[in-house]
């Protein structure tokens, strides 16, 4: 990891830390693990079941889910009748993302979360899943801040 990108994803667990902000990423090495780890900040991974694996004690494999994430959440039918592949899980990624920014439902009396802000921030080196995200991102009307340095802004 470079040291301008470590000091982009501190600064992302940072600014999540001190919003009290849920990062979501793809469950995959995106640098940001160790970053929300040291800050107690949570990190869902959502990612198709079908495309990654799950770590094991020996060598790392290529679409291996990462320690530091809180939360993976893992689309797809137990049964393997019906696969995702990478790219399939962005609408389901706003989608959550959403009704988290939501809040909790407010019912018998009980005060529940307020509602929100939603942002995505695209640091990645992959442009085509970048791509998706921004569309996801644009539909729903969420706000993007694509950061210098990744292959999307050269």
């Amino acid at each position: 990891m470079s040291s301008r990108l470590g000091k982009t994803m501190a600064g992302v667990a940072r600014a999540a830390y001190n919003t009290g902000s849920l990062l979501i990423d793809s469950g995959m090495g995106s640098d940001v693990e160790k970053f929300a780890m040291r800050r107690g900040v949570k990190l869902l991974g959502v990612c198709p079941e079908a495309e990654v694996t799950f770590p094991k004690i020996s060598n790392r494999q290529p679409n291996e889910l990462t320690n530091g994430h809180t939360h993976f959440f893992l689309i797809g039918r137990e049964d393997r009748s019906l696969n995702f592949t990478w790219g399939d899980e962005s609408c389901m990624k706003y989608d959550l993302a959403q009704r988290i920014s939501k809040g909790r439902v407010q019912g018998m009396g009980a005060s529940g979360s307020p509602p929100c802000k939603m942002i995505t921030v695209i640091i990645g080196d992959n442009e085509a899943q970048a791509m998706r995200d921004i569309e996801a991102s644009m539909n729903m009307k969420v706000p993007i801040i694509v950061v210098r340095g990744t292959p999307l802004t050269d």
